[in-house]
């Protein structure tokens, strides 16, 4: 929100879009993950249509100082969320960390009520924001803590580029505000970019685990071996 009081939206959406760049070089840099030329070619397709998506408005306005600043403070998401990334992979395994989204979720509120205070919001605006608080934040957080014991900290990265492709669409549907034609071409960039990524991945994954393994070859001609000897011995 600060942010965009300081520069656009799309200059905004361009500084989100680094998230799963930030992932792929801290998962290989702190937790040693191998990362396969079709996750960085997923990346940086992804990347180049988010940027295609506003690329008619990137820096249209507001070129400034403070449009600086504003995509300064964008930069923090990123980081955040891919140090966030890089934590659920790295403690998820052995530490349920569902209980953390609702300690964190009472931080906030602590930290925040006096900025709040004196609270002018009807019952209908809490009733409305406990709703935004679970749907929009409690039960996304849940699934990604889910997801994060299968999936590599870029991949849960890329995935959350779906929110900047969704937008648009649910604003279409709900406010009958039509994207441009260039944010639909982007958002398909990045939606082929993202299932070829995950169809790839998947498939690799099959192969690597219906491929047998050296012992298994080893445990296969050693039974053959056992086999054929009475008949050698004949």
């Amino acid at each position: 929100m600060i942010a965009l009081m300081r520069t656009t939206v799309a200059n905004t959406l361009v500084v989100l879009a680094i998230a799963p760049l930030l992932s792929a070089l801290m998962a290989r840099m702190i937790l040693a993950e191998p990362l396969s030329i079709t996750t960085w070619t997923a990346i940086a397709t992804a990347f180049g249509g988010i940027v295609w998506m506003v690329h008619d408005q990137i820096g249209t306005a507001h070129a400034s100082t403070a449009a600086l600043s504003g995509m300064a403070i964008a930069a923090g998401v990123p980081l955040a969320a891919s140090v966030n990334v890089i934590t659920l992979k790295k403690w998820g395994a052995q530490v349920d960390l569902v209980p953390a989204i609702a300690i964190g979720a009472l931080l906030s509120c602590l930290g925040t009520l006096p900025l709040a205070w004196p609270l002018e919001a009807t019952p209908w605006d809490l009733s409305l924001l406990a709703i935004l608080g679970v749907a929009q934040l409690g039960l996304p957080c849940m699934l990604m803590v889910g997801a994060s014991r299968h999936l590599a900290p870029q991949e849960i990265a890329l995935l959350a580029l779906l929110e900047v492709l969704f937008g648009p669409l649910w604003v279409w549907l709900a406010a009958g505000e039509r994207p441009s034609d260039a944010s639909l071409q982007g958002g398909i960039v990045v939606l082929v970019a993202l299932v070829g990524n995950a169809v790839w991945t998947g498939y690799k994954s099959n192969t690597s685990t219906s491929a047998p393994s050296p012992s298994d070859n080893v445990t296969a001609d050693s039974s053959t071996s056992f086999r054929a000897s009475p008949a050698s011995r004949r």
